[in-house]
């Protein structure tokens, strides 16, 4: 009797044993739901962080590219100079763009191959100031305008004055 009631309890144990021993199909997907969840919180930052990298790059590109082209003009003389682009005065610059693809510097080298993506366009408008509500002069010149427009619909626009020289 003693070996039947052994040989009855081993088996209960194994069985018990053998029931419990492996992970069933719905707690293995709901562990592979966890850790997926898991791994988009720790990317998702990361992506994020990416994307605001690339623009920020993009909007410092195109701001040098503007600055660039406004450092040429701003030294020029301020009525009409030579017939090339290294000779012009401000007012020359009056509609010139380039196109993507396209930018050169004012010696008419190509920009860096990244630049390429923008397209530049300026304008140059008379302004005058006036300057009599605390005693001084008005002030005349001209606003230079360069606008940059970036691959994604972006644009960026940078103005300065050009004063007109004083007469003595």
């Amino acid at each position: 009797m003693r070996s039947m009631t052994r040989h009855r309890s081993c088996k209960r144990s194994r069985c018990t044993l053998h029931r419990f021993a492996g992970l069933t199909l719905i707690e293995c997907m709901i562990a592979a739901l966890v850790l997926s969840i898991a791994v988009l919180g720790v990317l998702m930052p990361m992506i994020t962080g990416h994307r605001c990298l690339q623009h920020a790059d993009l909007h410092s590109r195109a701001i040098r590219i503007a600055e660039n082209l406004l450092e040429e003009i701003v030294p020029r003389p301020y009525a009409t100079g030579g017939p090339t682009r290294t000779e012009w005065g401000v007012d020359q610059y009056q509609a010139f763009s380039e196109q993507a693809g396209n930018l050169r510097d004012f010696s008419g080298q190509l920009c860096e191959s990244e630049d390429q993506l923008f397209s530049r366009s300026v304008t140059v408008a008379p302004v005058t100031t006036s300057l009599a509500q605390i005693g001084g002069p008005d002030l005349v010149g001209k606003m230079v305008s360069v606008r940059v427009d970036g691959p994604n619909d972006e644009s960026w626009t940078l103005r300065r004055v050009v004063l007109a020289p004083t007469q003595p």
